[in-house]
């Protein structure tokens, strides 16, 4: 999403619609990086803007996927590590 206001200048945040596309991509894109390095993530007609219809088209890397949830990843590890200890 921030990607896309980045290139196209268009806030796809507030758009229920689109979110509930990019959040289905975006779970597409990580069941696919389990298995390969790289993945094209494709909405097309995700908006409108002035010049007409906006399409999102990416490609998602699994050491950008990775740079991209690194933080998620390092603060579940201390509560994984407790559960595991505790159990």
């Amino acid at each position: 999403v921030e990607e896309f206001k980045k290139d196209q200048g268009v806030d796809l945040s507030n758009d229920k619609m689109a979110m509930q596309r990019v959040k289905e991509a975006a779970e597409k894109a990580k069941k696919d990086l389990s298995g390969t390095m790289q993945t094209q993530i494709s909405l097309p007609f995700i908006s409108a803007g002035a010049a007409g219809p906006l399409h999102l088209e990416l490609t998602l890397t699994r050491a950008k996927f990775d740079e991209l949830t690194r933080d998620l990843v390092l603060r579940t590890e201390t509560p994984v590590r407790q559960a595991l200890k505790d159990a």
